[in-house]
């Protein structure tokens, strides 16, 4: 701002009639508050629109405004994300029911101690129902019971509200246990049936009942006997949730750990025959050592440093070289690229990773292969044809992903669920020349 104001004090001592460098450096200077914020304009656009194609790899339509400090997830879901990702998000194990998709929905029905209503609207129809399970949490019985209850086992019942009336006999019985009397904890109940059909009508959704009887087949009113925790009279870890485990149609990836392992299974060429076919056409240094098989566990290529070495001690090594210059050049590896959900603004509403390694592929791919770059055959017949420099437009192969794995995500949707879904092809295992 200094600078600003000396050149603003020396412009008006200059003749008006005409624009001296001073007077268009003051301009310029004038410009740049307005230049500098037009370029963050651009910047925030060009972000929010990053952010977007990122919403649409994810398959997220609107991100959630939530705070995860105000939010609990179900504990189920977090035990669950724990037995199929790693700390990282990386999927390990395949999820119950060979589902991609994993929605847990809480109970939003307050007309009695036995209803239940779950808002299962924000599952597509499109997407294959696996399995749907009714979660609840049986806790002690109140009080003494009555000499006549005094057994060890009761029969709760599931039954599907057919209608907005709650009434007992317009139901449909879709599942039913037995349940100790004494036993604390979750009990679950497969109410599929129920699911599919609020699936393909949502207006059928009306809601589930439970109902208990003794093992004589009498119906019990008293709620102090078989009771479940609900929604402001216990805690938050112990809400009644339905699960439902979906598949939306991707084709499945299985779990797979990076291990560094990878690259083309048909991989069935040696040195030896690539060096005696044609080494002869290649610089006369390399083909004086095309019968010494290189080390695979090396990364950098021992013919190129061999004959290296002899045209520096020979005094004939040649900048423009191509096998010269490209030994300096990094061999093909993977590198870090780490995403964080923070940075990106999506941290109010994911559970879990709290960001992941993608990693991404770096490095040249120069004549010729190594087995530590699991080249494609067509990489290796590629590779021969830049290095004879038989087609001038021909480029070394590529040094690109050959193994892709999953992640898990766990996160809130907009509507309060919480969403564990797998996500293929979203982390480089390994590298390789293609």
């Amino acid at each position: 701002m200094e600078l600003l104001k000396f050149f603003s004090i020396l412009a008006v001592f200059l003749l008006p009639c005409s624009a001296s460098p001073v007077q268009e450096l003051v301009t310029d200077l004038n410009n740049i508050p307005r230049r500098m914020d037009a370029q963050e304009e651009i910047s925030n656009v060009v972000r929010e629109q990053a952010i977007e194609q990122l919403s649409e790899v994810f398959g997220i339509p609107r991100r959630p405004q939530h705070r995860l400090e105000q939010k609990s997830p179900p504990q189920f879901m977090m035990d669950l994300y724990r037995s199929v990702a790693d700390d990282s998000g990386i999927t390990k194990a395949s999820n119950p029911y060979h589902a991609n998709i994993i929605r847990s929905f809480p109970n939003k029905g307050q007309r009695s101690k036995t209803f239940f209503y779950f808002n299962v609207s924000s599952v597509p129809a499109l997407e294959d129902v696996l399995q749907a399970e009714l979660h609840l949490y049986k806790l002690k019985p109140k009080g003494r019971l009555d000499e006549s209850l005094k057994q060890h086992f009761f029969e709760v019942h599931v039954h599907q509200l057919l209608s907005d009336e709650f009434d007992p006999e317009n139901t449909r019985l879709i599942g039913a246990r037995l349940v100790s009397a004494h036993g604390t904890g979750w009990e679950v109940f497969s109410i599929t049936p129920a699911v599919t059909s609020w699936l393909h009508d949502p207006s059928s959704n009306y809601g589930l009942m439970v109902t208990v009887t003794t093992m004589t087949g009498m119906q019990l009113t008293d709620n102090s006997v078989i009771r479940f925790a609900k929604k402001k009279e216990h805690h938050g870890s112990k809400q009644p949730i339905l699960v439902v485990f979906t598949n939306d149609g991707r084709p499945r990836t299985e779990a797979a750990t990076i291990d560094g392992s990878g690259g083309s299974a048909d991989y069935d060429y040696t040195y030896d025959y690539i060096m005696q076919t044609y080494g002869d056409m290649l610089h006369p240094a390399v083909e004086r050592h095309r019968r010494r098989k290189p080390d695979v566990n090396t990364s950098t290529n021992r013919y190129q440093e061999e004959s290296t070495r002899q045209r520096r001690a020979a005094g004939t090594e040649r900048p423009s070289d191509p096998t010269v210059t490209r030994q300096w050049k990094s061999p093909c590896s993977r590198q870090k690229l780490y995403v964080d959900f923070e940075e990106i603004g999506w941290s109010g509403w994911i559970i879990a990773p709290r960001g992941y390694n993608a990693y991404h592929c770096k490095g040249e791919c120069p004549f010729p292969l190594g087995q530590t770059s699991k080249p494609t055959n067509h990489a290796t017949v590629q590779s021969i044809v830049n290095a004879l420099s038989v087609e001038d437009d021909v480029s070394m192969p590529c040094c690109v992903p050959d193994k892709l794995v999953a992640i898990s995500l766990l996160y809130f949707d907009e509507d309060d669920n919480v969403i564990l879904k797998q996500y293929d092809d979203m982390v480089a295992a390994s590298c390789g020349c293609h």
